[in-house]
């Protein structure tokens, strides 16, 4: 019995290290919505993040969420975008990229 018992383990684990080899390195999870709008009457919702709220699920979840706005990219930066602007500029009229 003992015998079975140390030759069917090993034999489970080949199989399964097989069927585990056999499977694909990488997988794709994609997700499909056909909404009836035209893309005139979408791009409003999904340009404005206030919006947003309207169609996020996560509000159903939690109605208490605290969601907050940033009024501009500069202030995200710190007030450093006109300068991040300036550097890529910079960084794409040098010599080295004509």
């Amino acid at each position: 019995m003992l015998k079975i018992i140390l030759i069917a383990i090993p034999a489970i684990i080949v199989v399964f290290l097989i069927i585990v080899a056999m499977q694909p390195s990488s997988y794709r999870v994609t997700r499909f919505l056909a909404i009836a709008a035209s893309p005139d009457a979408l791009f409003p919702h999904m340009n404005d993040l206030k919006k947003w709220a309207a169609w996020k699920p996560y509000r159903k979840v939690d109605p208490s969420m605290k969601v907050t706005y940033c009024l501009s990219m500069d202030k995200m930066m710190g007030g450093k975008l006109e300068q991040a602007l300036a550097e890529l500029k910079g960084i794409a009229e040098s010599p080295a990229n004509q």
